[in-house]
């Protein structure tokens, strides 16, 4: 199949235009398009010519589907990947604007999943045009860098940093067996001693900038040590609305990791039982007992109320009032308490 063929048969299979005799036969075809050699060409085709969201989203979907099946297989050579996933970024920056949201989604996702299964895979030492990286697919909080340019690309890369983080910490249906699950731990585990506390405070000191703006604008104090005791719902624009969204959810997504590697995240916690609270490593110690950043979530209680921020900013103390007990002493419980209880420092008593 070409690709105006299979323009022409997303165009039916995902515009219901067609009967279900006619949509089991469209469908057999399309999911034999995983299987044909050339597969990965063709789905970056599709991408660059397609003429309806549903065309892309049949591409994106199939390169996650070719992925996964051959991830533990040498089908794929380390160039080929690496080039994909440079494609798979360049796309997304140019093309961000006028993708659908279910398009964006699984871009992403394939991104994510690509990051993941190559975490681990060395650079090739014939390769010229790697900046010789040990671990090059490591190196995906650089290439988002880029995106820092205007709200709607920033909003791209925050969504890939918790898609990564979606997928590093959550085992897939490829991961069922003892030996895949052990290397999705190994992988887990790297990322969480390596890469998820810059990427938690990344996104708290972009949140405090917005806080300390918006406090100015209001004549407020713009310091942590207390946050505002009023119901305030503060105006933004749309796309930048959105950046703000998407961090909470990014510190969100950092508290609600995964941080043993055990296949399964900490929502509904019991605190009375340690084994169920946030298993939070040492490294995160200092930020733990930091009243500012409890200030940080309060501040956009009170700042954005009746907005969608507001239950963002409270699962995030949820999760911060949940970490185990064992990482504190008896001072540091108490100081952790009045943080949680009275919103404030000890300084501000």
């Amino acid at each position: 199949m070409d690709a105006l063929e299979i323009e022409h048969l997303c165009a039916q299979f995902y515009g219901n235009t067609v009967n279900s005799d006619q949509l089991h036969t469209i469908s057999q075809r399309l999911e034999s398009f995983v299987n044909q050699t050339n597969c990965l060409s063709q789905c970056r085709v599709l991408l660059d010519r397609a003429l309806t969201p549903y065309t892309q989203f049949f591409a994106a979907t199939t390169l996650i589907k070719y992925f996964s099946r051959t991830a533990n297989q040498t089908l794929i050579s380390f160039n080929e990947r690496y080039e994909l996933r440079t494609y798979i970024l360049e796309y997304l920056y140019k093309h961000n604007r006028s993708l659908a949201s279910f398009v964006l989604a699984e871009l992403i996702k394939f991104y994510a999943r690509l990051t993941k299964h190559s975490w681990f895979d060395l650079s090739p030492q014939t390769s010229s045009n790697l900046n010789n990286e040990t671990y090059p697919f490591q190196t995906f909080t650089d290439d988002l860098l880029k995106f820092q340019v205007d709200p709607p690309h920033f909003s791209v890369a925050l969504q890939l940093l918790i898609g990564i983080i979606s997928e590093i910490s959550t085992p897939n249906d490829d991961e069922t067996s003892a030996r895949a699950f052990s290397r999705h731990r190994k992988i887990c585990i790297s990322f969480r001693d390596s890469k998820l506390l810059d990427i938690y405070l990344f996104s708290c000191q972009y949140l405090r900038d917005v806080i300390i703006n918006q406090k100015k604008s209001l004549g407020l104090p713009s310091d942590f040590q207390q946050y505002p005791k009023t119901l305030t719902t503060v105006q933004l624009q749309d796309d930048y609305y959105l950046v703000v969204e998407k961090l909470l959810s990014l510190a969100l997504a950092c508290l609600s990791y995964d941080f043993l590697g055990t296949g399964s995240s900490i929502h509904d916690v019991d605190i009375s039982d340690e084994n169920q609270t946030l298993q939070i490593p040492l490294a995160w110690h200092d930020q733990i007992i930091d009243g500012s950043f409890y200030q940080l979530f309060f501040s956009y209680y009170f700042l954005f109320s009746n907005t969608t921020l507001v239950s963002l900013a409270l699962s995030c103390l949820v999760q911060l009032s949940s970490v185990r007990r064992s990482l504190l002493n008896t001072n540091e419980r108490l100081t952790v308490l009045n943080y949680m209880t009275f919103g404030r420092t000890n300084s501000s008593r």
